[in-house]
């Protein structure tokens, strides 16, 4: 699975913040979790996550972007792998 997040977390930071400089608030976060998901898991992911990203901006300022055909309605990004514990 591709992970979007450089070291510091700058690549998402930077598509939050173009995105809302291109959509209304309301439409920013769903837009950005539609682009999470397309780079990935979705049609996006064969390219490198700064490329994608790029991609899909491109499409967003177009006024091309729409919601990935098979992505999950209720599908939310896991920012944490859970940890299996056991007996000490």
């Amino acid at each position: 699975m591709t992970v979007i997040c450089d070291r510091d977390g700058g690549d998402l930071a930077r598509t939050r913040r173009r995105l809302l400089e291109l959509l209304p608030i309301a439409r920013a976060g769903e837009a950005l979790r539609e682009i999470v998901w397309a780079v990935e898991e979705g049609t996006l992911r064969q390219y490198e996550p700064a490329h994608a990203l790029n991609i899909a901006l491109k499409l967003v300022r177009e006024g091309k972007w729409t919601r990935p055909n098979r992505m999950p309605p209720n599908w939310q990004r896991a920012l944490a792998r859970p940890e299996v514990c056991s007996a000490a």
